[in-house]
């Protein structure tokens, strides 16, 4: 399942895609199939097609959503992007049209539905495979659970916008010196304090 691109002595399959795209992937690599089982998230391949009709999906899918992939592919409706929410559906694959449209591979999060009935957030990167003919026919991707760290990265960003306001309510500003950079910085409220905003 190759396609007859450029020259690459160098790849198992002689061809090689021009940058951004990569050539059809090829499970029977000797050991690949126990690596790709053992990665944290989905590997997956979906069609180019009207439907984005999922052909493949790795042992990860029992992790990520508490599936099996043949539930991924078959039971779930089969298109890409698998176990999305609704609502997110329309919003990723234009962003992924897009990005293999350039030529580009792609990196987007969206919501996917847990078999428990709960939510998690997703990061999905992947890029589009080209066929025999030198056109897209699929997308090549993985998918991962972002939830601990988008939630780590929102609890940071409460965290700050309370110091901001004890700050405020409270007339008190936090400054910091680098003594090898000799750069002073300072909180918004240090700067009001002393009428430098």
């Amino acid at each position: 399942m190759t396609g007859d691109l450029e020259s690459d002595p160098e790849s198992p399959t002689g061809a090689r895609a021009p940058d951004g795209l990569e050539q059809p992937s090829d499970m029977a690599t000797p050991g690949l199939a126990r690596i790709v089982s053992r990665l944290p998230g989905m590997v997956y391949r979906c069609r180019v097609d009207g439907a984005w009709t999922t052909e493949f999906a790795s042992d990860g899918a029992r992790a990520l959503a508490g599936v099996s992939p043949d539930a991924v592919t078959r039971e779930r409706g089969t298109s890409y992007p698998p176990m999305a929410l609704p609502e997110d559906t329309e919003r990723v694959r234009g962003a992924v049209r897009t990005a293999i449209d350039a030529g580009q591979p792609y990196d987007i999060a969206y919501r996917i539905l847990h078999a428990d009935g709960g939510t998690r957030r997703v990061r999905d990167t992947g890029r589009g495979v080209l066929g025999a003919d030198g056109r897209i026919e699929a997308i090549e991707g993985f998918v991962q659970d972002d939830s601990e760290r988008l939630s780590a990265e929102e609890r940071l960003a409460d965290s700050e916008t309370r110091r901001r306001e004890t700050e405020r309510l409270s007339s008190i500003g936090t400054w910091e010196w680098d003594p090898a950079t000799d750069a002073l910085t300072g909180s918004a409220e240090l700067y009001r304090i002393f009428g430098l905003t």
